[in-house]
C-alpha cells in the first residue's frame, strides 16, 4: 500500500514539471501546461485561437534561446496572471492543494486494504475457520468426535439410535 502511495505522489510531481531534454519535447510540455488566454480551461496546445498561436510561437522562441522552463512559466504568469498555468507552480499552498486529492486516495486505498486484511484474519481468541463450535447441549469432545468421524448410518437410524427405538416406549405412538 505504501508503495502505491509513493508511486501516486511521484506521478503527481513528475506530471507537473517533468524534465524534457529536447527542445521539441520541452515546447510540447510547456504548451500543454500554459492556459489559453482567450479560452476557458484549454491549453495553448489545444487551442487555435490567435492568442494561443502567438503564445506558442513565443514559448518556442524562449526554448530556442535556452530559457529554463521555470523562467518561461514565470514570464507567462507575470504577463497573464497567476492562473495562466493549468497546473500549480511549485511551492506553497498550491502544491499542497494539488496533492490533497492524491493523498486522500492513497489513504482510502490503504484503509480499505487494512479493513479487508483484518476481516480475513482471525481475531485473538476466536477459533480458526477449520474448527466448528460445539452446540449448546453437547460437550466439546463429542463435537470433535462428530467432526473427526461422521456417522455412516441412515439419518432415520441415527435418530432412532440417539432417541431410542419406537418399541421402548420412550415416545408416544402416532397412529
Amino acid at each position: 500500500m505504501l508503495l502505491a502511495l509513493v508511486a501516486m505522489v511521484a506521478l503527481a510531481f513528475g506530471s507537473v514539471h517533468g524534465s524534457s531534454s529536447t527542445a521539441g519535447a520541452r515546447e510540447s510540455q510547456l504548451d500543454s501546461i500554459i492556459k489559453c488566454p482567450a479560452c476557458q480551461d484549454l491549453s495553448i496546445a489545444q487551442s487555435d485561437a490567435p492568442s494561443s498561436v502567438a503564445l506558442r510561437r513565443r514559448v518556442a522562441q524562449f526554448v530556442n534561446a535556452g530559457w529554463p522552463n521555470a523562467r518561461i512559466e514565470s514570464w507567462v504568469t507575470s504577463r497573464y496572471g497567476s492562473n495562466a498555468l493549468l497546473v500549480p507552480q511549485g511551492g506553497g499552498v498550491a502544491d499542497t492543494l494539488y496533492l490533497v486529492p492524491v493523498a486522500a486516495i492513497g489513504v482510502a486505498v490503504a484503509g480499505l486494504g487494512w479493513y479487508l486484511w483484518r476481516r480475513r484474519s482471525p481475531r485473538r481468541g476466536e477459533p480458526l475457520p477449520s474448527t466448528l463450535p460445539a452446540g449448546p447441549d453437547s460437550d466439546s469432545t463429542a463435537a470433535s468426535a462428530a467432526v473427526a468421524d461422521p456417522p455412516h448410518e441412515h439419518p432415520l437410524e441415527a435418530y432412532l439410535h440417539h432417541h431410542g427405538s419406537a418399541s421402548t416406549g420412550d415416545h408416544p405412538r402416532v397412529g
